[in-house]
């Protein structure tokens, strides 16, 4: 709980809360003094956090992963949420609460209910949710301006607004290096995904307005993937020059660094930040993953 202490003393600002559907990075939260509500990962039966997780741990995953052991996961953990929640408030903080896409996992409504209940108990506390119907760094990206407008002095309410307003600009362009993992998670159809094997069929795929994986296109092979990718960033994305893209990876960091050049020979962005693809969403996607955030005109 360092981060969260950061803020006692300091009760002009609130204190902002997510989960680990956005593949925050460890320094990213501290940068941000972001709370984190971990999800679980699953392996072999044995619960895993995915509060701290390491990149030689999530690199550990992938590779177990590919080794075709199933990894499964969990939502936040109630009582988790409220004995961290409850540490909030009781220290006179506000608190916005940015969550996981609530048509992905069961952690939004999860959190709610432990918030709502928190409210009758904190009834001075301001407690604001919101769903950002956003997964990795579609969410991440997200968390972090919200905690750059807190920082930069805007009220909960006003930040709540932003949010609402804007959530729907967060776009999301993934592929896949193979259907397996996502057919293994009931995301595509057994027909959908013996086709796509053998005609090597890679998916473009979204979250749309309600925050559900969809596919929007599909292309033959893997850099045709990655180079369609490119192109839809640059017909989509807004005010470029002073947006900062994010890419999540799926192990695979060559791929990621080449969708990065490609966006940049097509359009000048502010920057580009490359990560791993959390364990949380790793184990559904799998290894291969390119997922690529950024604000655009619509999603």
């Amino acid at each position: 709980m360092q981060v969260w202490l950061l803020y006692i003393g300091d009760m002009e600002k609130f204190v902002i809360v997510t989960d680990s559907g956005a593949s925050l990075t460890a320094e990213w939260r501290k940068q941000y003094n972001i709370i984190l509500l971990p999800l679980a990962y699953i392996v072999n039966g044995e619960s895993f956090s995915g509060a701290n997780v390491t990149d030689s741990e999530t690199i550990e995953l992938y590779a177990k992963i590919r080794k075709k052991v199933v990894v499964s996961t969990a939502s936040v953990n109630e009582d988790e949420a409220r004995t961290t929640c409850e540490k909030i408030l009781a220290a006179g903080q506000d608190l916005l609460y940015v969550g996981f896409s609530s048509a992905l996992s069961l952690s939004y409504e999860t959190v709610v209910r432990v918030l709502e209940e928190l409210k009758y108990k904190f009834p001075k506390r301001k407690i604001l949710y919101i769903d950002t119907k956003a997964a990795a760094m579609g969410q991440g990206r997200l968390v972090i301006e919200t905690a750059k407008l807190r920082d930069a002095g805007k009220t909960i309410e006003e930040t709540h607004k932003w949010l609402t307003e804007n959530i729907l600009k967060s776009c999301h362009l993934f592929t896949v290096e193979t259907l397996a993992y996502l057919f293994r998670g009931g995301r595509v159809k057994r027909g959908a995904y013996m086709m796509g094997t053998i005609l090597q069929i890679k998916p473009i795929m979204h979250v749309d307005d309600g925050g559900h994986l969809v596919a929007i296109g599909k292309v033959m092979g893997r850099k045709k993937s990655l180079d369609e990718i490119a192109t839809r960033v640059a017909k989509t994305i807004v005010e470029p020059e002073s947006q900062t893209i994010y890419i999540n990876h799926g192990d695979c960091l060559l791929d990621a660094k080449y969708v990065a050049n490609k966006i940049a020979a097509k359009v000048k962005v502010a920057g580009f930040e490359l990560s791993l693809l959390n364990t949380i969403i790793g184990a559904h996607s799998g290894p291969g993953t390119i997922t690529v955030f950024f604000a655009g005109t619509n999603r």
